[in-house]
């Protein structure tokens, strides 16, 4: 008998170093199936290696994959990632328990663009935090990402569901999340945003009187009242049986709609270092900021512009997507490096002009320049006319990006 020796070959992995874009480069391993090695993870750091919350997302990974292979050094400043099949748990419900220094949608946001490629939709409940001062809160999540992750899913919904609400330190809330699987995605053709018709959001409250979402709602609607007169500021006021498990807190999530199926949302929740500053301020603030972020936005806000450019790149390789952005965020532009040099996507991007405005824009400025030509009369204010003109604030400059996708398609669903 002769004996025949199976020589298995090296693996090769891609390189990386540090911990910026962790999400994205585990997505990027799952999508093109191609074995990872990042390092250097805070190397330098006064405390090296990757953090709970890394380790748990890559925990998470695993569980919704079958075949997956993680294998983390003894300093934890780096790690070998081998992508298995991404399964979704074959579409039964899982449980997770996401660590509490990041919120739970830092969890969901890196889920999404692997889970859509997935042999069955995912069907997952996130345990931790659901608002905190770093990342978007469960109430923007729901209303502005799956809101724009809709309109790239046909055929199914995008569900989430909050269930109960997690503060700092305790941290026991709950959110349930369905994301269906897609065959691919299709060119995008985000051009025009529309104009805001309506402003929903939500105040909520953690093992505190209901006088707090009160004084919230009042000093908000006294803000974008202003602009709008229809605003709808809902009431969260989570309590507990057992007061021991939550812990207290309070905070604001506000939401614009347009015309165009386009959602921008904002929030912010009081913060227990700075004790100077009530309910009222923290409204305030947040209504002030949420209009600074309309001003600056395009069909998305900063948050969530890497995500969907993302998206964007991975969609059909026979069509020119496109999309309108306003200010670009610090991380965006390290996601456009990122998709350039590993996916070869190179997206143009080019200064919107009054090309790219609404028509019915131009058609109500052209009505009101005449009606101000046939006028023709000089009053004794012009003055202060011309003085109230030159302090109005230049528009914000927005940026039209268009890309040709990589076309891929999902080859790990179930085929019927």
């Amino acid at each position: 008998t002769s004996e025949v020796k199976h020589k298995h070959k090296p693996i090769k992995y891609e390189e990386f170093e540090g911990s910026n874009l962790f999400r994205l480069k585990i997505a990027y391993s799952f999508l093109l199936n191609r074995p990872i090695r990042i390092s250097n993870i805070r190397a330098e750091s006064i405390n090296p290696g990757m953090t709970q919350y890394e380790v748990n997302f890559l925990k998470l990974v695993s569980e919704i994959s079958n075949g997956t292979k993680i294998q983390i050094n003894q300093t934890g400043t780096g790690f070998t990632l081998i992508p298995g099949t991404i399964t979704n748990n074959y579409g039964d419900q899982l449980t997770f328990e996401c660590d509490k220094s990041r919120c739970i949608t830092y969890y969901a946001e890196g889920l999404i663009p692997i889970c859509m490629y997935g042999k069955e939709s995912l069907h997952i409940k996130l345990k931790g935090i659901t608002n905190n001062l770093i990342d978007n809160s469960v109430d923007s999540f729901k209303m502005s990402t799956c809101v724009l992750l809709q309109k790239l899913v046909i055929g199914d919904t995008v569900e989430f569901k909050i269930i109960r609400r997690g503060i700092l330190p305790n941290g026991i809330g709950e959110v349930d999340f369905k994301i269906p699987i897609i065959t691919g995605l299709a060119p995008f053709d985000w051009l025009n945003e529309g104009k805001i018709k309506r402003v929903r959001g939500v105040a909520f409250t953690s093992k505190l009187p209901a006088s707090f979402t009160t004084q919230m709602v009042d000093t908000c609607r006294g803000v974008l009242n202003n602009f709008l007169p229809d605003v709808w500021i809902a009431v969260d006021n989570f309590k507990d049986k057992e007061l021991d498990k939550i812990s207290p807190g309070y905070g604001i999530s506000i939401t614009a709609e347009t015309k165009e199926g386009f959602c921008l949302s904002t929030d912010l929740m009081n913060d227990k270092e700075d004790l100077t500053k009530n309910a009222n301020d923290i409204s305030k603030e947040c209504s002030m900021k949420f209009l600074n972020d309309i001003y600056k936005s395009g069909c998305t806000n900063c948050h969530n512009q890497g995500l969907f450019l993302f998206l964007m790149a991975l969609s059909e390789k026979n069509y020119v997507s496109y999309m309108k952005i306003g200010k670009v965020s610090e991380h965006t532009k390290q996601v456009l490096k990122f998709i350039y040099k590993k996916l070869g996507v190179k997206f143009n991007i080019r200064e919107c002009d009054d090309y790219d405005k609404d028509e019915s824009e131009d058609e109500n400025s052209i009505e009101e320049d005449n009606e101000d030509e046939n006028e023709e009369e000089e009053s004794d204010n012009s003055f202060d006319n011309k003085k109230f003109t030159e302090e109005l604030p230049i528009p914000y400059k927005q940026f039209m990006f268009s890309c040709v996708g990589i076309g891929l398609k999902n080859v790990a669903r179930i085929e019927l």
